[in-house]
């Protein structure tokens, strides 16, 4: 027999909440329901739920937008601070500075731009790619 699953509102706890299987989106929709993160796999989502029920609100980041764009892409510019992404602009950049046309961005270099952003390292420069 299929037990059906309580609307969230009605749980009480997160050992409550553990014995029903949630999908992704619908623990996104939760989180965003109750003003939390929302951006996340599954597990991040589930653990956000948990923090929730014990008092800890995570909050949702705030995306930057406001990228600061630099007019000459040199080599010692902070990645975090020249608007670098993994588009046409840098990749005409990195073509002209190898040699190899067309260049392509490898794993190792969104690795690195990854941990860039999660440390917020300010010292890491184009160079450093």
């Amino acid at each position: 027999m299929i037990e059906s699953r309580p609307e969230f509102d009605k749980i009480t706890s997160f050992d409550e909440f553990n014995e029903y299987y949630w999908y992704r989106e619908e623990l996104s929709r939760i989180c965003k329901s109750l003003g939390l993160e929302y951006r996340g796999t599954k597990q991040e989502l589930n653990h956000i739920i948990e923090q929730y029920f014990k008092g800890n609100l995570i909050k949702k980041s705030l995306i930057k937008n406001d990228k600061k764009q630099v007019e000459t892409i040199t080599l010692d510019a902070p990645l975090l601070e020249c608007g670098f992404s993994f588009n046409a602009k840098f990749r005409e950049f990195f073509s002209a500075l190898t040699g190899i046309s067309p260049f392509k961005f490898t794993a190792d270099m969104a690795t690195a731009w990854r941990k860039v952003k999660r440390e917020n390292d300010l010292s890491f420069t184009i160079q450093d790619m």
